[in-house]
């Protein structure tokens, strides 16, 4: 009877449901916005679970669910704040970056290809080449930003550049416009060396973006976005571009210059999804790692005296799934896309 009472009477564990709450609200603020897309770094922190769950165990079933709850708070705040510190401490100890600016010019410094990572919030956002680019890798400006900078830090190895951007500070646009009441969300312009070859990254939040990469030598792109509106016109002569573009809730419009060919794996939920299949013809359904089904063609139309055109019909709702488009003369191009396009409920335009 007396062990029965104890059990009945042991407090639950506070720990675990402490690490779930805590998990799904980061990664929620995360996906919409709110939180900076820097926060995906703190993955690395996993074995802090581990920590407060061993001390969960030492504490768990003596003290009440009050104080195990401030005792797992504590434990995961100290464990944050000891990393977050040790991290610091090793960025000094290498080199701080330079103070965060609302500009950067970065120098090439001998540089001859380079990869650039941006990382961006709510706002405007939006890319092209530089009209005088000389010795100049890169030129990022920010407007509207309140407080917000934008830190950089960058460097040379083997004559690769490498170059990471991203905004902080308040005002820096990390909340989403229905939620701010603060300034103007910020807007970064980033002009790029259309001379040398170039691999861009960007993550990016709430933001209305603007990719014109249709003059650099760009030979990879990958760019998320949340919930935003995103036009992206894709290099004209770089020769082979590969790329992913990932975009949430989002209106994104994709154009693939004049006389380039491309292959684009579209992956989705349900969406909106309209193709120029004029120039990239379906060619099957499903994932080029597996077996694609082939895509259904009409028959050639009867002979005799050809009727009027037909108007053109809307596109209608994809309801998720994969589709693989091809241009016919994609295994021959010198300038060639191969693109894969990963959305949620989103309308997305590709021609």
């Amino acid at each position: 009877m007396a062990a029965r009472l104890g059990r009945r009477s042991r407090p639950g564990s506070a720990a675990l449901p402490l690490l779930l709450i805590l998990a799904g609200v980061v990664l929620l603020l995360r996906n919409v916005g709110v939180l900076p897309p820097t926060w995906s770094s703190l993955g690395q922190f996993w074995p802090l679970a581990l920590v407060v769950l061993g001390v969960d165990l030492v504490v768990g079933g003596r003290v009440g669910w009050p104080v195990q709850l401030a005792t797992a708070a504590a434990v995961l705040v100290l464990g944050l704040g000891v990393m977050l510190g040790i991290q610091v401490t090793r960025s000094v100890a290498s080199g701080a970056p330079p103070a965060p600016t609302t500009s950067v010019d970065q120098p090439l410094e001998g540089a001859t290809q380079a990869a650039v990572h941006v990382e961006f919030g709510a706002g405007t956002f939006t890319v092209g080449a530089l009209a005088d680019p000389g010795e100049r890798l890169a030129v990022a400006a920010l407007e509207d930003g309140g407080n917000a900078r934008i830190g950089s830090r960058y460097r040379v190895e083997r004559g690769v550049g490498d170059l990471k951007l991203s905004v902080a500070g308040e005002g820096g646009g990390w909340m989403p416009r229905f939620l701010s009441t603060g300034p103007p969300s910020a807007a970064m312009d980033l002009r790029l060396n259309p001379n040398v070859p170039l691999a861009l990254d960007a993550k990016l939040g709430a933001a209305d973006s603007r990719l014109d990469l249709s003059a650099l030598k760009l030979s990879r792109l990958d760019l998320q976005t949340g919930a935003s509106s995103v036009w992206v016109r894709l290099p004209e002569a770089a020769g082979q571009t590969s790329g992913r573009i990932q975009v949430g809730a989002a209106t994104a419009t994709i154009e693939v210059p004049a006389g380039v060919a491309a292959q684009i794996d579209y992956q989705g939920g349900v969406s909106n999804l309209d193709v120029d299949q004029a120039r990239f013809p379906l060619i099957g359904e499903g994932t080029r790692g597996g077996q694609a089904t082939p895509a259904l063609r009409t028959s050639p139309p009867a002979p005799g005296k050809p009727g009027p055109p037909a108007p053109p019909k809307p596109p209608a709702p994809f309801l998720g799934g994969s589709r693989l488009y091809r241009s016919p003369d994609y295994d021959t191009a010198v300038n060639k896309i191969d693109l894969v396009v990963e959305s949620g409920a989103s309308s997305v335009t590709i021609r």
